[in-house]
C-alpha cells in the first residue's frame, strides 16, 4: 500500500470513529431520563407508552436501513452521514422542546393527574424519537459499508475499533448527561447534547474526503477516473511523441471508463437481497442480530425506575449506572476484534450467547436461581452484559458478507458491502424495536427480576439453536485443502494491485481490468 493510500485509509477510519462515537452519547441518555420525566410530569404515560416511544427510534432504522443501503451509492456516504447527524441534532433539539407541553394539574394528595395535552406529548414524542431513528440509521449504514469496503481482508478488527468507538460513545452520553443535568435540569441536558452534536458535526464535515460519496469503480483502492493534478515530464522527448503518448491515454482512459461501468452495472444486478435471505449461515447471524438486541436493551424503559423504586438509587446517579454496561462494551470489543483473528467467529459468538445468559440473572438478580436481591449483583449484571453482547455484534457483519460471498461465488464489492450493512442495520432495528416493548410488557406482568430470567433462559436457547444451526453444520463439513489465500480473501477472486484478478475456478479468465491494462502496456511499450 502507497503512503498515499494509507493515509487516506487512516483518515476515513478516524473520521468513522468520530461520527459513530459522538453520535452514540445521545442514545442512552433518552433512555436515561426519559422515562423518569415522562411518568413523572404526564400522568397518562406509563411504562408501556414509554416503550412505545423508545421503540420508534428502531422502527425507524428497521424502515430506512435497507433503503439507504440500497442507495448509497447515489445518496453518497459521506452525504448520508451528515444529513444524518443533522436529522439527529434537530431530534436532541426537540426532546428539550418538549418539555413546555402543558402538564396535568395535582390531587390532593400532590400526585399527578392527567391533563388535556399528556396525549400530545407522547405523539410529538413519537414523531421526534423517529426522526432520530432515520439519523442514525444514516449514519450507521453508511460508517459500516465504508468500513467493509476500505478494509475487506480486516473487517473483524475495524469493526471491533468501531463498536469500541459506539462503545465509549454509550459510556460518556449518560455520564455527560448526568453531570448536566444535575445542573441544568431535563431541557438544559438536551440542548446542550444538541450543541455537541453541531460541534461534531463540523468536525466530521471537514474530517471525511469527499471521495467517500462514492467510489470509483468496484474496487475501493482503484483510483481509475482520478485525475492527479501532476505535469508529465517531456524533457529530451520529440514534442510527436508527447502528442502521441497523451492521445494513447486518453482512448485508454475512454475504454477503460466503458468498461469499469458495465462491469460494475453487472456486479451490483448480481447482488439482490434473496442471496442475503436464501443463504442459511447469513440468516442464522441476522437473527443473531436481532435477538442480541433484544437482550442488551430490554431493559430501556424499566431499569431507570426499577433502581429508584427497588434500591433506592439516587436519580442523579441512574445516568452513572447506566455508564457500566457501556464501559465494559466498549472494553471487549476491540479484544473481539483481535480473537476472531485467532479463531472461526461463530466459536465467538456461540460462547457469547452463553455468558448473556450468565448476565440475566445477574442483572435480576435471578428468583430462579435464588441470587440475593443486591444492588452489587444487578450492577455486575449490567456489566457483564455489555461485555458479552460485544462478543454477539463484532463478529456478525463480516460473517454476513463472507457467507453470501462464499456461497455465491461474488467478489467481496461495495455493492455486496452496502446491502449487507443494511440488512445488518435492518435486523439490529428489528432488535432494537421488540427489546423495549418485551421488557415493559413482561416487567408490567412478572416484574423486573423474573423478566431477566426469563431473558437468561431464552439467551441459553438461543445458544442451543445457533450451535445446530451455525455451528454443528460448518463441524460437519468435510475439512478442505488449506489455501493461504483464504484466510485472507475468502471469495473465489484476488486483487492484486486493484487491477488485476483471476478467478480460481477459471485459471484462465481474467477480468476485463487485465485485458485493458495490456492494452495500456502494449500502448506504452510499442509507440
Amino acid at each position: 500500500m502507497d503512503p498515499d493510500t494509507a493515509q487516506r485509509k487512516k483518515r476515513v477510519f478516524i473520521s468513522l470513529l468520530v461520527s459513530m462515537g459522538i453520535l452514540q452519547t445521545l442514545y442512552m441518555n433518552l433512555a436515561t431520563f426519559f422515562p423518569r420525566f415522562a411518568q413523572t410530569h404526564y400522568a397518562w404515560v406509563k411504562e408501556i407508552q414509554v416503550s412505545i416511544v423508545l421503540a420508534m427510534f428502531q422502527v425507524a432504522y428497521l424502515m430506512v436501513a435497507p433503503v439507504i443501503g440500497s442507495n448509497l451509492q447515489r445518496i453518497g456516504r459521506k452525504n448520508s452521514i451528515l444529513i444524518g447527524y443533522t436529522l439527529c441534532m434537530l431530534a436532541t433539539v426537540g426532546f428539550g422542546l418538549i418539555a413546555y407541553i402543558p402538564q396535568g394539574g395535582h390531587d390532593a394528595n400532590g400526585d399527578q393527574e392527567e391533563g388535556p395535552y399528556d396525549k400530545v406529548f407522547f405523539a410529538v414524542a413519537i414523531i421526534i424519537r423517529f426522526i432520530q431513528g432515520i439519523g442514525d440509521s444514516m449514519v450507521s449504514t453508511a460508517a459500516y459499508s465504508i468500513i467493509s469496503i476500505e478494509f475487506p481482508t480486516e473487517r473483524e478488527k475495524y469493526v471491533g475499533f468501531c463498536q469500541t468507538a459506539v462503545g465509549l460513545g454509550l459510556l460518556s452520553g449518560p455520564f455527560i448527561g448526568q453531570t448536566i443535568y444535575i445542573g441544568a435540569g431535563y431541557s438544559g441536558t438536551f440542548y446542550a447534547m444538541a450543541g455537541i452534536l453541531f460541534i461534531a458535526l463540523i468536525i466530521v464535515s471537514l474530517l471525511i474526503p469527499n471521495s467517500l460519496n462514492t467510489y470509483n469503480s468496484e474496487y475501493p483502492s482503484e483510483e481509475v477516473l482520478e485525475q492527479r493534478n501532476e505535469r508529465a515530464s517531456v524533457q529530451a522527448m520529440p514534442i510527436h511523441k508527447v502528442a502521441e503518448r497523451a492521445s494513447f491515454n486518453v482512448v485508454g482512459l475512454a475504454k477503460k471508463s466503458q468498461r469499469y461501468s458495465r462491469r460494475s452495472d453487472m456486479l451490483m444486478a448480481q447482488v439482490t437481497y434473496k442471496i442475503f435471505f436464501t443463504n442459511v449461515r447469513a440468516m442464522t447471524a441476522i437473527i443473531s442480530s436481532m435477538f442480541a438486541m433484544v437482550f442488551m436493551l430490554f431493559y430501556e424503559p424499566v431499569l431507570s425506575n426499577y433502581l429508584v423504586e427497588s434500591f433506592d438509587v439516587s436519580e442523579n446517579v441512574v445516568g452513572y449506572y447506566f455508564s457500566i454496561g457501556c464501559f465494559t462494551y466498549a472494553l471487549a470489543s476491540p479484544c473481539v476484534g483481535i480473537l476472531c483473528s485467532k479463531i472461526p467467529r461463530r466459536y465467538v459468538t456461540l460462547a457469547a450467547f452463553l455468558m448473556v445468559s450468565i448476565s440475566m440473572y445477574l442483572l435480576g438478580p435471578s428468583k430462579v436461581l435464588a441470587f440475593p436481591h443486591k444492588l452489587g449483583f444487578t450492577l455486575a449484571g449490567i456489566g457483564f452484559l455489555g461485555f458479552s453482547v460485544s462478543f454477539v455484534f463484532v463478529p456478525l457483519l463480516p460473517e454476513i458478507v463472507s457467507a453470501v460471498s462464499e456461497k455465491e461465488g461474488l467478489e467481496q464489492t461495495p455493492f455486496l458491502c452496502d446491502k449487507a450493512s443494511g440488512i445488518f442495520n435492518s435486523a439490529y432495528g428489528i432488535g432494537n424495536c421488540m427489546a423495549p416493548l418485551i421488557g415493559a410488557a413482561l416487567t408490567e406482568n412478572v416484574g423486573f427480576p423474573s423478566t431477566c430470567d426469563i431473558m437468561g433462559f431464552s439467551s441459553l436457547g438461543f445458544f442451543l439453536f445457533y450451535f445446530f444451526f451455525a455451528v454443528l453444520p460448518a463441524l460437519m463439513q468435510k475439512p478442505k485443502l488449506h489455501d493461504p489465500l483464504a484466510e485472507t480473501i475468502p471469495d473465489n477472486s484476488i486483487v492484486m494491485d486493484g487491477n488485476l484478478s483471476m478467478d480460481f475456478k477459471n485459471p484462465g479468465a481474467l477480468n476485463d481490468s487485465h485485458a485493458m491494462n495490456n492494452v495500456d502496456n502494449n500502448n506504452k511499450y510499442n509507440p
